[in-house]
């Protein structure tokens, strides 16, 4: 046994209250009092656990000082995956710490010489107690925090949820010193033991005795440490502080364990095995267990290969198959790991666009850059051999890559215009007179109408109210006057955005020599239209630009098409034609075609070139420029516009799709609406629309939720749904296969549910209390991914899928659905003229598929028989 108190262990002379290590045994953090507030101290272990490192100035001692409680901290524990550190004290609250992502080497406030090395934020505030908090426990799969108070109640929150109470206790007539769980997560005592089992073999070497360790410390200094094997403790040191014993922790191997006491010091003690004894394995713990209590449910799913024999040699030589593919596996794993572990914030981005306004003045076009998110995951194991990673303003700089640009930008001078307005600044042909700013920017004749209405049978039309308008030019005449203020004009304001509640006031023009002025009519703005019918929905129509541009790509760079349409080829003084320009290579003029009216998008492929009109139309041209079909004629404008190779999707306006096989000429889906979809709530909007493989429409809302329309069904389809609680429940992470079979390529059913797969992983530990929830939740997520990915035809998904189902199913011991799955590989044993049975599916060959699942089923020797029932007759088939 060796037993030491580290000096520089201290919060400068003030009491140490609590104190827990790290669960992988690198950390340890201290709570108690600082100068004048509540401070919490992190701690390297590896200085206190050998001499070297204590003596090595480069390894640091102190990783990180938090001082942001209020009052003195009085418990300090971390939660059971490391990743969150809890601390309550007198100031009655409750701090949940997590590692920020970015690390620097900052300075302590009001220190001299402290450095924090790791930086730990608080992510959480918990309030709910009336008095001083004075311990914490989180429960075995960190579900749940609970936490006591001199108040006489305990509070048990949702872990997964801050800062919800799930329930508050108050069976206590006095106030509340400790609380721990049970080792099952269900009960809650009001008062800590080694958490391992220990077994030593007697000194005659013929019996293994286990027991249970338990340290304690008490007011008069002193630490004792008891075995239940023995009547009298195992040791006990007496004056080892100078002051009372406040806190114990042991570490999770079972072998350390660190003493706090209220004069500011901390003692550590580690056991040799010899002493302690010798901590039992996983499997070694659930076979005592099993031998005193019997089989329970959750034991039944933990197979033993130990009691189950092995009917079948090929069984045994496929788990070696087996073993071999999981260290493989491992590896690979770990690899992908090893990259992930350092994440880099995302610097500024090495690319900038620059154009040049009608004035010839540069302009940078403002790109958005999302900030990354300042919270890391669960913090890696701190060795001596860490290094702190600073940031430092010696590192190079990017370097920023400008992309000029010829087109001329238009900049709007008005501030008070909406984006896409512009159809309402054109010239109209009117006899009435109109009013004329003397801006440099308005040249043309702008009349003055109400606002946002479409009447075309009126002449007047109203733009938004500019900032100030002092001088006006009046046709008639050729003097100047300026505008004569009306009795009731209102207040002079300030120049600027207007108010979202003032409406714009109608501009009146009056000709010289008239008495009466002519008054715009009045236009009442009609009622919004009710979701009853289809035509509820309107999408944004697209706008037509001056200049567009798109790159076709092609197997070879050398092939590359750059298409480029311009708006605006001036003919004449009065009139201007629109071309669509084909590049290949370096600038390389290929092919060139007119069109009949502006150009509002473009797309293309290897196989086909669209381009959306103005006048509700589309233009279909192949690579060489030839003019494929007659111009498609399209009930409304165009919202969206897509293709895929010879596929192209439109949605129109009025919320319809369409999906074209230019290729073949013919519909694949005919003015299907997205009312079905979109008319549930009046604030879903259209995210992406894209098409699949096989030419479906596959449309993403706001909602988080992803369709798909099956031609066969003739009807839209669900796939994905990132706020699905039944995906969240699921517990399927640790039976996922490593998908580095995907390698790197971007598939459909991932990337739409990439945004709600973060917290999958930690809501699944709600249901772990449920077992039969959670499995029927698991299933239940597996089959829809199947069906999605079929639908989808994703062939790497389905095989992606359908391996994770046959874990989870091997592993949960559910032979009938297995039986099912495996019937629907292996198909009829004889063929017949009448067979209608698919021996491929997404391009996948079944006996293959079957072949991996039964080497999954033989990892579970519980469905061996299943497992030699399939292989022969799967070999009989191939015979």
């Amino acid at each position: 046994m060796r037993l030491l108190k580290p000096s520089w262990i201290s919060h400068d002379g003030n009491p140490i209250f609590s104190l827990d290590i790290h669960p992988d045994g690198t950390r340890l953090a201290t709570g108690g009092q600082g100068e004048d507030c509540g401070r919490i101290v992190i701690w390297n272990m590896a200085p206190i656990i050998n001499d070297a490192d204590e003596r090595d100035e480069n390894v640091p001692k102190m990783l990180c000082q938090m001082d942001n409680h209020l009052a003195c901290v009085n418990c300090v524990r971390w939660s059971n995956n490391g990743k969150f550190l809890a601390s309550g004290g007198d100031d009655k609250v409750i701090m949940i710490w997590q590692t920020s992502r970015y690390l620097s080497g900052s300075s302590v406030f009001g220190s001299s010489g402290k450095v924090n090395v790791e930086q730990w934020r608080c992510v959480n505030t918990l309030r709910g107690h009336a008095g001083d908090i004075l311990d914490l426990a989180w429960s075995p799969h960190d579900v749940w925090l609970a936490s006591c108070s001199v108040d006489n109640s305990l509070i048990v929150w949702n872990a997964i949820n801050f800062p919800e109470i799930l329930s508050t206790l108050r069976g206590h007539s006095g106030l509340v010193k400790g609380v721990s769980w049970d080792p099952v997560g269900k009960y809650l005592a009001s008062q800590k033991f080694n958490p391992n089992i220990l077994s030593k073999t007697s000194k005659d070497g013929n019996k293994v005795q286990h027991y249970c360790c338990c340290a304690v410390g008490s007011r008069d200094r002193s630490l004792s440490v008891w075995l239940t094997a023995l009547k009298r403790p195992l040791v006990v040191i007496h004056d080892l502080f100078a002051n009372s014993v406040m806190d114990i922790s042991w570490s999770r191997k079972g072998n350390q364990l660190t003493v706090c006491s209220w004069d500011g010091t901390v003692a550590y003690v580690d056991f040799a095995p010899e002493e302690i004894g010798r901590p039992l394995t996983q499997d070694e713990h659930s076979s005592m267990h099993q031998k005193l209590y019997g089989k329970s449910l959750a034991m039944n799913n933990q197979y033993d290969s130990m009691t189950t024999i092995i009917e079948n040699p090929d069984v045994l030589k496929l788990k070696e198959r087996l073993k071999e593919r999981e260290q493989i596996d491992q590896q690979q794993q770990q690899q992908q790991e090893t990259l992930k572990c350092h994440p880099t914030a995302k610097g500024p981005i090495n690319k900038q666009i620059e154009t040049r306004t009608a004035d010839g003045r540069r302009r940078i076009t403002p790109m958005f850059i999302a900030p990354a998110p300042d919270l890391g995951d669960a913090p890696l194991p701190f060795t001596s051999k860490s290094q702190p990673t600073f940031s430092s303003s010696t590192e190079s700089k990017s370097k920023i890559i400008i992309e000029k640009r010829d087109e001329v930008v238009c900049i709007n001078s008005n501030s008070n215009s909406n984006v896409g307005r512009t159809n309402l600044l054109t010239p109209v042909k009117s006899n009435t007179p109109t009013v004329t700013t003397t801006s440099p920017v308005a040249s043309t004749p702008v009349t003055i109408a109400p606002e946002n209405i479409e009447q075309p049978e009126i002449t007047e039309k109203v733009v938004e109210k500019p900032k100030e308008i002092k001088q006006i030019k009046v046709p008639d005449s050729t003097s100047k006057r300026k505008l004569d203020a009306d009795d009731n004009r209102p207040a002079k304001r300030r120049p600027g955005r207007p108010p979202l509640g003032e409406k714009c006031t109608p501009i009146i023009a009056t000709p010289i020599g008239t008495s009466t002025p002519l008054v715009a009519p009045v236009i009442e703005k009609p009622a919004r239209e009710p979701r009853s019918g289809h035509s509820s929905l309107h999408l944004p129509a697209l706008k037509a630009e001056k200049m567009l541009t798109y790159k076709v790509s092609t197997d070879k760079k050398e092939t590359n098409l750059l298409l480029e349409l311009d708006n605006a080829v001036q003919v004449s003084a009065t009139m201007c034609v629109h071309k669509l320009k084909c590049t290949v290579g370096e600038g390389k003029s290929c092919w060139e075609v007119l069109l009949h009216s502006r150009g509002v998008a473009i797309t293309g492929n290897s196989n086909a070139i669209t381009v959306a009109c103005e006048d509700n139309s589309l233009s279909i041209f192949s690579n060489l420029g030839q003019r494929l079909v007659p111009s498609v004629v399209l009930p409304s404008a165009c919202s969206r516009l897509q293709s895929k190779d010879c596929y192209v999707m439109v949605v129109t306006s009025k919320a319809h799709v369409f999906v074209w096989d230019v290729k073949n000429e013919k519909i694949i889906v005919k003015n299907e609406s997205l009312y079905p979809i979109m008319s549930t709530s009046s604030d879903l909007s259209l995210v992406t629309s894209t098409i699949t493989d096989s030419g479906c429409p596959l449309i993403t809302l706001s909602s988080g939720k992803s369709y798909i329309f099956s031609n066969n069904m003739a009807c839209w389809m669900l796939i994905s749904n990132t706020d699905d609680l039944i995906q969240q429940y699921s517990d399927h992470q640790s039976f996922m296969p490593s998908q580095t079979v995907f390698n790197g390529t971007v598939l459909p059913l991932a990337s739409l549910q990439a945004q709600g797969r973060k917290s999958f992983q930690q809501a699944s530990r709600l249901f772990r209390s449920m077992p039969a929830v959670q499995q029927a939740s698991t299933i239940s997520f597996l089959d829809s991914q199947l069906s999605a990915a079929l639908n989808l035809r994703s062939s790497k998904e389905y095989k992606f899928w359908l391996l994770t189902l046959a874990r989870y199913l091997t592993h949960e011991g559910n032979e009938i659905r297995l039986r099912e799955l495996c019937n629907g590989l292996l198909g009829p044993l004889q063929k017949t003229v009448k067979t209608t049975w698919d021996s491929y599916i997404l391009g996948l060959y079944k006996h293959d598929l079957l072949n991996e699942i039964l080497l999954i089923i033989s990892s579970n020797l519980r469905l061996q028989r299943l497992f030699t029932e399939y292989q022969e007759q799967l070999d009989l088939l191939k015979s």
